[in-house]
């Protein structure tokens, strides 16, 4: 089984109590993506009109009772540096939840934590498997993805900077209705194809909606989910250049209520519009990084079980911004 810092392994989630469900559409397997297809929209129409962008900034806000507050306790704030000292990166928790109509809690089926150097303008991702069987707060070693549903975004934070040493800034659920519309919205993705699926040839492809959804779902590869998470996070630094294109800035402002529907944050007005700055000055290169693990059966669940000595080593480079070997999501 491949381990290393640019692959991992995601098998089927059997969460506890939950075996006699009926399985859950595979599109949500691709939440992450829309949460930065759903910031590239926000950010973008945050720099088009303040004062459109102030209408929807109280969709944004958690609608979980008592989540807001836990959020604020669990976050790390940022801490404005002096003018003489470099500032900090800003790291942005994205989960995408796989919740079901009527459901007010769910498990976050991807999970990346994005790392943003103002300073440097970089970016880099770093994506946890859903499987990774981590110790959770309260609830001993489970699946990571199972503390969004034990207690929501706050638990969620909480376990990443545990398992990983990493501080959560900022975090940001997003559901997956409307991705489509996104991304036609843009006019298409353009992406490379590495390895072709059922109706995505090789090679440089503008991806419409369904064949964008069709990329980043697809997991019939000799590798399965190694594939699909860097096929993911090749996708989205794809459609932060699409969508933060000059030439896109008219048409995000009229989708962007839309998105706000399905979308879940702690970051206010000014911390969006700072973000859009960061974006848009970011190089071509977003490098994308997956925890190293192995599968492993435990009690008739399929678990990724991080690897003890180079999953803490690939979080202590992340931390410091000089990950090697390189990884491009593109």
């Amino acid at each position: 089984m491949p381990d290393t810092y640019a692959e991992s392994s995601i098998a089927a989630d059997r969460p506890r109590g939950s075996d006699s469900r009926p399985p859950r559409p595979r599109w949500q397997r691709i939440a992450a993506v829309a949460a930065l297809v759903a910031i590239a929209v926000l950010v973008a129409a945050a720099g088009y009109g303040y004062y459109r962008y102030a209408r929807i900034a109280s969709k944004l806000e958690p609608t979980t009772p008592g989540d807001r507050e836990a959020v604020e306790a669990a976050v790390d704030p940022v801490v404005r540096q002096p003018r003489n000292e470099a500032a900090k990166p800003l790291y942005i928790l994205i989960l995408g939840a796989d919740a079901r109509p009527g459901e007010t809690r769910s498990r976050s089926d991807t999970i990346i934590l994005a790392r943003l150097d103002v300073e440097e303008q970089s970016m880099m991702m770093l994506s946890i498997p859903r499987d990774s069987r981590v110790p959770i707060e309260g609830y001993g070693l489970d699946k990571i993805n199972h503390a969004h549903a034990f207690g929501g975004p706050a638990l969620t934070i909480r376990t990443v900077k545990e398992f990983t040493g990493l501080p959560v800034n900022h975090y940001v659920t997003v559901d997956f209705e409307g991705f489509a519309a996104l991304v036609d919205a843009v006019g298409g993705v353009t992406v490379m194809v590495d390895h072709p699926t059922r109706t995505i040839p090789e090679g440089l492809q503008t991806l419409n909606a369904e064949q964008a959804l069709e990329f980043v779902r697809t997991r019939s590869y000799p590798d399965g989910d190694f594939t699909r998470i860097k096929n993911q996070q090749k996708f989205l630094v794809a459609f932060l250049r699409q969508a933060l294109r000059p030439d896109n800035y008219t048409r995000l402002p009229s989708i962007a209520e839309s998105v706000a529907e399905h979308v879940e944050t702690d970051m206010s007005i000014p911390e969006f519009l700072k973000l859009a700055r960061t974006l848009a000055a970011i190089g071509n290169t977003i490098p994308g990084y997956t925890m190293p693990g192995t599968t492993a059966m435990i009690d008739g669940v399929s678990y990724v079980i991080p690897d003890d000595e180079a999953a803490p080593e690939l979080f202590r480079q992340f931390a410091a911004g000089e990950v090697d070997p390189p990884a491009p999501a593109e």
